[in-house]
């Protein structure tokens, strides 16, 4: 029974860090890095510093008062969980570039932000597009 609890403790933290390692994390855009103040690739840019990945919730605040850069992603395709593009706030996908995301909430402006995301054929997720 010994041996049993010996391998049964490892076992169960390996499970606990997996799952705590795969949590929604938010990921809150700042922009601002010199020299890179709107790229969506660059880590200094969100306030975690870290890039947003699949498990993230992403938060695209009013950052008028602050740093006035806007997130662009240039390029190339991103899958998160969810965009936040909060009033007052700026997304812009340039030609090329995919942003995946289960759920959307854009009421701020979204520019060359798609009517639908497709994913493998399949509508992941609608988004409302502002032209203000």
């Amino acid at each position: 029974m010994k041996n049993i609890s010996l391998f049964a403790i490892p076992f169960a933290l390996l499970f606990i860090a997996q799952t705590t390692l795969s949590a929604q994390k938010t990921a809150t855009w700042k922009g601002g890095t010199p020299g890179r103040s709107t790229e969506w690739m660059c880590a200094s840019n969100w306030r975690e510093g870290r890039l947003p990945n699949e498990f993230s919730a992403v938060v695209i605040p009013d950052v008028s008062t602050g740093s006035q850069a806007y997130p662009v992603l240039r390029s190339g395709e991103v899958e998160v969980l969810s965009v936040d593009v909060q009033t007052g706030a700026m997304l812009t996908l340039s030609t090329g570039a995919r942003l995946i995301a289960d759920s959307w909430n854009c009421a701020g402006i979204c520019r060359g932000c798609e009517t639908r995301t497709l994913v493998e054929g399949t509508i992941k997720a609608p988004l409302i597009v502002s032209n203000k």
